[in-house]
């Protein structure tokens, strides 16, 4: 079925996908490693942070697709403007400022579960921000415990252009640590964050 609203639909696909991948881990139980329920939270991650965060903006940057672009012509064989058709039909849009503005202090006093943030970071649009760039770039490590099973996920939002210039020694020594943000989350409050995140993005739509 395809998404009637794109980014709350794929945002509650996208936990129902989680939901279910929960449900048959719990049901499999020690037995059978063919369903990992914490690969499927961090995939979450995708379709909970990245895609709602960045959807604004696409939008704002489709408008300045060339016209021969649109169309479907001897060079591009897929009709883009199918999706323009798409995003024009779509009666809803996601209140961004309402949600960019909050304080992780505010959050606090919400009852939001929140992750060991190592810099400075007061709200949420800059969290989210950090998020995304270590989920779009390979910055997602796990960390075991004694047993084997993960017990933290650490995100790590690397300052590429920065650390090269450190390698070419243009910035100072002491600059470099600042070239990382380090976020970690425990399981539970990874996917109680996302939780609340997901009701935060779906109370904030208007139509």
């Amino acid at each position: 079925m395809d998404y009637r609203k794109r980014v709350p639909d794929f945002i509650e696909r996208t936990w129902s996908n989680l939901e279910t991948i929960e449900q048959l881990a719990k049901q499999q139980g020690k037995k059978k490693k063919n369903v990992y329920k914490i690969t499927q939270l961090i995939n979450s991650c995708l379709g909970l942070v990245v895609f709602p965060k960045e959807d604004r903006e696409i939008k704002e940057l489709l408008k300045f697709l060339p016209n021969n672009l649109r169309k479907k012509n001897d060079n591009l064989k897929i009709d883009l403007e199918k999706i323009f058709k798409k995003l024009a039909e779509e009666n809803h849009e996601v209140k961004y400022s309402e949600i960019f503005k909050k304080s992780l202090k505010d959050l606090e006093k919400e009852n939001w579960r929140l992750p060991k943030v190592y810099f400075k970071c007061d709200n949420l649009k800059e969290l989210l921000r950090r998020l995304r760039n270590a989920i779009a770039h390979s910055g997602v490590f796990t960390i075991p415990n004694k047993n084997g099973e993960i017990e933290k996920i650490i995100f790590i939002d690397i300052n590429k252009n920065k650390v090269k210039r450190y390698l070419n020694n243009k910035i100072n020594p002491e600059e470099i640590s600042d070239c990382f943000k380090i976020i970690e989350f425990d399981i539970d409050t990874l996917r109680s964050f996302l939780e609340n995140f997901k009701e935060l993005v779906l109370r904030n739509l208007k139509s």
